[in-house]
């Protein structure tokens, strides 16, 4: 990462291969090493030097955004959200679903059963609901659910100590509504144990993901039991 930033110290002019070596480093950083203070740090260093009117801007700072919200900057993560919708008409959907869930963070799960219907939202990189500290224990999630591009979802239960536990399920058939429910046994970690659905932090909905592809997906119904 050093030579990349060192790199990115002189002035950039146009989308070099050391601009988007520079942002893949970044989201590759946030995704594989869960480590958003350095990947913000590739983001920010990229923006200094990168012409406001570049092509690449609002996407950089899209992936900024997300970084500063996993970082728990919610404030930083709005305004270059904001920003990135603002002059890059591409990344508008993609930028207002992640404030979309900013919001929904903001107002997490406090009593179970819960249930939420959806009029086929488009969930462009990724859905969470967040629980509540007081939110009763979870024994089952029902999701029904359509993949548009991957046939592929991933689940991801988080809980107050950062433990994650993962649901996959692979073979989906794409722009076809789907129905699942996972159980706790459902769900497994690194060490193939079980979460007991006590301590919750927060669920996660994505499709696996590629550099330069976009997980696009849309959800009807969430219910949490």
């Amino acid at each position: 990462m050093l030579i990349l930033l060192m790199a990115l110290a002189q002035p950039v002019h146009a989308v070099g291969p050391e601009v988007w070596a520079a942002l893949n480093d970044g989201r590759l950083v946030d995704a594989a090493d869960r480590d958003s203070t350095q990947a913000i740090a590739i983001y920010e260093a990229i923006l200094e030097h990168l012409p406001t009117d570049d092509p690449i801007h609002g996407e950089i700072l899209y992936w900024l955004g997300r970084a500063r919200y996993d970082a728990g900057d919610t404030e930083g993560a709005r305004e270059a959200l904001e920003e990135a919708g603002n002059i890059d008409p591409r990344i508008q959907i993609a930028a207002s679903d992640f404030l979309k869930q900013i919001d929904m963070a903001l107002a997490p799960i406090r009593s179970l059963p819960y249930h939420q219907s959806y009029s086929s939202e488009y969930m462009g990189n990724g859905f969470s609901l967040a629980f509540g500290e007081d939110s009763a224990q979870v024994s089952e999630i029902h999701l029904k659910l359509r993949v548009l591009h991957r046939s592929a979802i991933q689940v991801a239960l988080l809980d107050l100590d950062g433990s994650r536990w993962l649901a996959r399920y692979s073979g989906m058939p794409e722009d076809t509504w789907t129905e699942l429910t996972m159980e706790m046994t459902d769900f497994s970690n690194a060490e193939g144990k079980n979460p007991s659905g006590q301590d919750l932090w927060q669920l996660t909905i994505s499709a696996p993901d590629h550099i330069g592809e976009t997980s696009t997906f849309e959800i009807a119904e969430i219910g949490v039991f």
